[in-house]
């Protein structure tokens, strides 16, 4: 009895903070968690000195000329941005229609005559520096980048939308991830170190997408279907996935709302812009495609020296056959499962992670869509784990959303900053590994993090070494990718915890998730019963 007294107090004693996860929730604790949530993204954002302007004219250029009414030239002759000065190509037109709309209703810029077709040029050739010197007369940027907090709405919609569809309640996970996700470095990164809402808002939309194949809305699948697609052209790694589950009677519908987003947004477009939005659609924000196609570098695929077609196969072909086959087989392996909340996410995260192993660049905010996946995933398997909280934090000091534009009361700039974060995170780090081995809790996680902290940024004395520390930044994409495709593809892979089993059977129940205490319960009479029945046969014996 002693055993069982002792595994049912260690029970107890993890399972408070779950009980209270599980709880349910009226409508008014969402709203209050939302709104902390909400006020704790724009705050970090604001703190951090962003929206950042870097590759803002990727969307604001596209913006003001739809606002305006230049239909014509929303999309002119790829150039460079007077903005930053770095070569421009233009984001795909969802989040720009977003942005334009904004920008019309607040009447930004209102005072000033916005330049007229005669001086954008035939064909739109100079229209790029006409509209600049606008934006810098009006004052009109700062506004226009914070716009872009707007996709936190579209992506805190698709978290809560995904986990309620699994859990089937209102609770305190739905509260945790929101927060958690909201603190992010990599989802801050996308508004910090280059302003990219597209990113936030397309991963959104797929997990709305996600949470309506969970609850068998296939004519709504097809429509964010579309509508991510024409966010970012990264969604159709989730998209893939998507497509080969949809069942063959509901197929017909799915395709109708998917064509029918494409004509309405597409079709006036190409029309008005001769056709130049379809580069923005088909290729993204890749300056060149095909023959031509090119990238920064900081991966392995970059330093292999491929160029050309062949790299544009590797980076952008690949992660979608990798997709397919991945898809392939999950289906093989679950069958029906396969549309379970925890696997169904997992699959889609999977998918999505393959791209930061192909890709020819690699930056922070491009971890954005892997790490969302990852606490949403920990969130519908009822658990926020050790590891997930390691790799993240990794990710962050790796790839820093702190610029080195940040300041604070013009004594402490970004440089400084980064520098001493590694030393500041290392301690509770350290504190966790002494307090795990003192209670014969080895936690190699966290162990393996800080010689890789160390190894990385510890330097004596502290001097600065480098945005990505000591190591390159393909030897952070080797450190960092493989141990992400393990995590989010755990319950794909059937190494599911305790909630992913309940929530599926929940979900297909329509029921409510047992709460911790109540498991607990229930495990401490089996314990007990079959302690008597142990008793029993050795008083016999």
């Amino acid at each position: 009895m002693r055993s069982v007294e002792s595994a049912t107090g260690e029970a107890l004693s993890t399972s408070s903070g779950r009980d209270l996860l599980d709880r349910p929730r009226s409508l008014a604790w969402s709203v209050a968690a939302w709104t902390l949530a909400t006020l704790l993204f724009v705050s970090l954002v604001a703190l951090l000195g962003g929206p950042s302007q870097s590759d803002s004219g990727q969307s604001i250029y596209t913006a003001m000329m739809m606002a305006h009414g230049q239909w014509s030239c929303a999309y002119p002759p790829l150039a460079s941005s007077h903005l930053n000065g770095s070569p421009l190509a233009f984001a795909s037109p969802v989040y720009p229609l977003v942005s334009a709309a904004a920008a019309w209703l607040l009447n930004l810029g209102a005072g000033t005559p916005f330049p007229s077709f005669t001086q954008l040029g035939s064909h739109c050739a100079h229209a790029i520096g006409p509209v600049s010197a606008w934006i810098e007369t009006t004052n009109t940027l700062r506004p226009l980048t914070d716009v872009g907090l707007v996709s936190w709405i579209a992506l805190s919609g698709g978290v809560v939308a995904i986990v309620r569809a699994a859990r089937r309640q209102r609770d305190g996970w739905e509260a945790l991830t929101l927060i958690v996700v909201a603190c992010s470095a990599p989802l801050l990164s996308c508004l910090e170190w280059s302003f990219h809402p597209e990113d936030i808002m397309t991963m959104g939309v797929i997990l709305f997408a996600v949470a309506s194949a969970v609850n068998e809305k296939w004519w709504l699948v097809g429509i964010l279907m579309g509508v991510a697609l024409l966010t970012h052209l990264f969604a159709l790694l989730a998209l893939v996935p998507l497509a080969m589950l949809i069942p063959r009677r509901h197929r017909s519908v799915v395709a109708a709302g998917f064509v029918g987003v494409i004509a309405v947004v597409v079709t006036p477009l190409a029309a008005a812009t001769s056709g130049a939005v379809l580069h923005s659609v088909f290729f993204g924000t890749s300056k060149e495609g095909g023959a031509h196609f090119g990238g920064a570098g900081g991966t392995v695929v970059f330093a292999a020296g491929l160029h050309g077609v062949t790299l544009f196969l590797v980076s952008r072909v690949a992660p979608v056959m990798v997709a397919a086959l991945v898809t392939l087989a999950a289906m093989k392996k679950w069958g029906a499962r396969v549309r379970e909340p925890a696997i169904l996410m997992s699959l889609v995260a999977t998918c999505l992670t393959v791209r930061l192993a192909l890709d020819v660049n690699i930056f922070g905010y491009y971890f954005m869509a892997a790490t969302v996946s990852l606490l949403v995933i920990d969130a519908l398997q009822g658990r926020i784990r050790g590891e997930s909280i390691a790799v993240i934090s990794l990710i962050s000091l790796a790839y820093s959303p702190v610029t080195q534009y940040f300041r604070w009361r013009g004594h402490v700039d970004g440089p400084a900053v980064r520098e001493v974060l590694p030393y500041l995170i290392s301690i509770p780090v350290v504190v966790t590994i002494v307090a795990g081995l003192v209670l014969h809790r080895v936690r190699w996680h966290w162990i393996l993090w800080q010689i890789v902290v160390a190894m990385a940024f510890f330097r004596f004395p502290m001097h600065p070494r480098g945005d990505t520390g000591a190591f390159p930044s393909w030897a952070w994409q080797i450190l960092l990718v493989p141990p992400l495709l393990v995590m989010v593809s755990r319950p794909l892979r059937g190494a599911t915890t305790r909630g992913a089993h309940e929530v599926g059977s929940a979900r297909a129940t329509n029921q409510t998730i047992p709460s911790s205490g109540e498991r607990v319960v229930h495990e401490l009479r089996v314990r007990v019963k079959q302690s008597r029945v142990s008793g029993i046969r050795r008083s016999k014996n």
